[in-house]
């Protein structure tokens, strides 16, 4: 009978390591989720920083764009009036 008693403490000995290795196990995991999840969130606060200075960039180059357009208009209508003015001080003779 002692053998028996024995061999069940042994057994439920072995199988309390086993279950406090298991539970050892599942903390480890879990502390490797939380660090990957702080990498995601790290990862998309960074993602979002980008994100919004590639729109600034955006920004910037539309109206860069648009006031390029201005320029060369202004330049062409500068050219016309130019060419007026030729045609008019050539009319004038000394």
């Amino acid at each position: 009978m002692n053998q028996i008693v024995s061999t069940i403490a042994a057994a439920v000995e072995e199988q309390s390591a086993t279950t406090q290795e298991i539970a050892g196990n599942v903390s480890q995991v879990s502390d490797g989720i939380s660090q990957v999840n702080d990498s995601v969130n790290s990862s998309s606060s960074a993602i979002a920083d980008m994100a919004a200075g590639i729109a600034q960039v955006t920004e910037a180059s539309d109206d860069i764009s648009s006031k390029s357009s201005e320029v060369s208009h202004n330049a062409e209508e500068l050219a016309a009036l130019s060419r007026k003015q030729n045609e008019v001080v050539s009319r004038f003779k000394i």
